[in-house]
């Protein structure tokens, strides 16, 4: 379940996303949402529970488990929203190769594959090494700050 998890933090094009869950082997059902926007992005509870409580994505797994939700049941619903959102994304490059035409929408697309491709080369190379290439390892030095008065100059 957690590459669909981890598909979903990235690539999902709602910032919110929202299911009911039911417990396993019980009608007890619980509320699961996922926000694009907050540090801690999942956050579940049992439906008409008063407090969230919120977790990563590393760690939602083994909460929901916890808590007894159904996790099979879940996996189906995120591999559906998944199916969702491709589905959307589909739709607005159609409609872009209505708007635009084929060609500029296929030069975007390659574009875009590019640029990730060169941006994931960039990030293995840097994470492999370990520290940024040709970066000085100089001690910090604090801005020496100076206050200028209304009407002075700055030399």
């Amino acid at each position: 379940m957690q590459k669909y998890i981890d598909f979903l933090e990235h690539c999902a094009i709602d910032p919110m996303i929202y299911w009911r869950i039911p417990e396993k082997d019980s009608e007890v059902l619980f509320e699961i949402q996922w926000r694009s926007t907050f540090q801690k992005s999942w956050r579940f509870r049992k439906v008409g529970d008063l407090f969230w409580q919120l977790c990563e994505s590393k760690q939602l797994t083994d909460e929901l488990r916890r808590a007894g939700v159904d996790l099979e049941f879940f996996t189906a619903k995120i591999k559906y929203t998944i199916l969702q959102q491709v589905a959307y994304a589909d739709k607005i490059v159609r409609d872009a190769r209505n708007l635009f035409g084929d060609e500029p929408v296929e030069d975007a697309i390659h574009e875009s594959r590019q640029f990730m491709q060169q941006l994931e080369e960039t990030i293995r190379s840097l994470t492999s090494k370990g520290e940024l290439p040709n970066r000085k390892k100089e001690p910090f030095q604090r801005p020496k700050l100076q206050l200028i008065r209304p009407g002075e100059t700055h030399h």
